[in-house]
């Protein structure tokens, strides 16, 4: 009878030993292997797309990683996602490595993701991320109130919705062209201060609670700016401390309440305009709106939208009677 025993135990010792071989060597094994998360609705874009995403967990230090697969510009690239962080930390430093893999993702999907690393953190003051990371998950720093030295990596490619929401330490961003931001990728950015929209950007979703941001310079390649759809309930500029914009010609359609609840004092708008969304302009503090157009293309598209004094555009001093204005240094000035 004890040499059944002792040969069951030998069976079950071996079967540990095979399943324990089975995993990749790393660092350090974690103990849980949480299900694979879905892409999400992010499938549905040809320029940045999650292809796939592991199973097995890895511990390094207080973070824990997870294999990932990611669709960059068509071109697949595999690495490692920091999915979860095990105890706080006030400074954190990630590497570029993890497993002979680059780290790649901060988090593993740009929306309705459970994995939030940072999530709620009040206790990290400072992070590092490498050159390697492209992106960063949805709500990935979110609530991290105390974290205030956060600078993002030149590779970025996507920023998935609330990423920084309540959170200080973001304080600039450079937007570019090949760059995928979901709805509300920079909503309550707190932070941040200045944003650089290279050439190539043709759309913009929200700033929505960005207090700090006082001013923005879209470039010409921009055709919309806000929200639209069902997603356009939040004014997207609302929080912000931008008191004048000037929206660059090529614009055709600007989102739902974009300006409501605004501090904006005055706005100039693109004679390619032909629409604004609903409340688009619904700013107690808007004093006057600079149209690029004409007033015959203003009545046919927008006199019913804005509610506030209309100027149009006149390059030299008008000898007929009405609202026209002129560049002066760039700024706008009613003749």
């Amino acid at each position: 009878m004890k040499k059944k025993y002792i040969l069951i135990f030998l069976l079950v010792f071996v079967l540990l030993l095979s399943a324990c071989g089975s995993v990749p060597p790393m660092e350090t094994q974690g103990g849980s292997t949480p299900p694979t998360d879905p892409a999400s609705d992010n499938t549905a874009y040809t320029d940045f797309a999650i292809v796939s995403v592991g199973t097995f967990d890895y511990r390094v230090g207080s973070c824990c990683y997870r294999k990932i697969t990611l669709s960059v510009g068509g071109q697949e690239i595999t690495g490692m996602a920091l999915y979860s962080r095990m105890y706080e930390v006030e400074e954190l430093i990630i590497p570029d490595q993890v497993g002979g893999l680059p780290v790649i993702a901060i988090g593993t999907a740009p929306e309705y993701a459970q994995e939030m690393p940072f999530y709620n953190d009040k206790t990290l003051k400072r992070v590092v991320i490498p050159e390697t990371v492209c992106l960063i998950g949805v709500r990935s720093f979110a609530n991290c109130t105390e974290l205030t030295d956060l600078a993002l990596p030149s590779g970025i490619k996507c920023i998935g919705s609330w990423a920084f929401e309540n959170c200080p330490g973001l304080k600039e961003i450079t937007i570019t062209a090949d760059m995928k931001l979901y709805t509300f990728s920079l909503s309550g950015a707190v932070g941040l201060q200045k944003v650089t929209i290279q050439d190539g950007v043709t759309e913009l979703h929200s700033f929505h609670g960005c207090k700090n941001l006082t001013e923005l310079t879209l470039p010409s390649s921009m055709e919309k700016l806000g929200l639209f759809g069902s997603d356009g309930n939040e004014p997207s500029f609302y929080g912000t401390s931008i008191t004048f914009l000037e929206i660059p010609e090529g614009v055709t359609y600007l989102g739902w309440y974009l300006f409501e609840g605004a501090p904006l004092e005055s706005i100039i708008l693109p004679s390619t305009l032909e629409k604004t969304g609903d409340r688009a302009f619904n700013c107690d503090t808007l004093k006057a709106v600079y149209f690029r157009g004409t007033e015959e293309q203003f009545m046919e598209n927008l006199y019913d939208e804005i509610t506030v004094p209309i100027y149009f555009l006149s390059g030299t001093q008008p000898t007929q009677e009405g609202n026209y204005w002129h560049y002066v240094d760039g700024k706008p000035v009613i003749w």
